[in-house]
């Protein structure tokens, strides 16, 4: 933002828009809980700071139906996603693409982020799924997305969190489950 004032004034005032944006609802008391609509929000500004950032080289969509925005999600449960989409994506794409989507499958709603970066190499994979699978394991350089993982187990129990997919050359898909019924494990919130 610095250096974009000396650049682009505008451009400047509205990252620093934005960014307030984000630093309030981070810190805004109130439940911990909040509708999908709030996080959408907060992801839009998030997705707007690193638009200024990376220009013409990101972009991303966002696609949750109208029955699904008042759904309860624990608060800035899919920023962290997005920004390992972003951080990891764009460090070998010349253009990277996220997309954020929500539907029901089953008895669960489901928070599907894609991009398509690098993939994530197989070792580095496997040791992931690992890490979801297993608490106890080796969490390595993946501390946000193991808290997020966490987050929603802790909520929920340990039928929901995180499932991730990837192909090196072709992207990733991180899944979060949460239950329809938006039933929480324990009163924890």
């Amino acid at each position: 933002i610095r250096f974009m004032i000396r650049i682009d004034p505008k451009a400047a005032d509205k990252a620093m828009v934005a960014l307030s944006s984000l630093l309030r609802y981070s810190i805004q008391n109130g439940g911990m809980m909040i509708p999908l609509r709030e996080d959408l929000n907060y992801i839009r500004s998030y997705m707007s700071i690193l638009e200024m950032r990376f220009g013409n080289r990101l972009s991303y969509q966002i696609d949750v139906p109208a029955a699904l925005e008042d759904f309860p999600v624990p608060k800035l449960i899919v920023q962290p996603i997005i920004e390992n989409a972003a951080v990891y994506g764009m460090k070998r794409s010349d253009h990277l693409f996220i997309a954020l989507s929500a539907y029901c499958e089953g008895n669960d709603v489901v928070l599907r982020v894609t991009d398509n970066g690098p993939g994530i190499e197989p070792d580095m994979l496997k040791q992931l799924k690992r890490c979801l699978a297993d608490a106890s394991a080796e969490r390595g350089d993946h501390f946000g997305i193991m808290n997020v993982h966490e987050r929603v187990r802790l909520i929920y129990g340990d039928r929901y969190g995180i499932s991730i997919d990837s192909q090196v050359g072709k992207g990733t898909t991180v899944l979060l489950h949460f239950p329809q019924d938006g039933g929480r494990k324990g009163d924890l919130l």
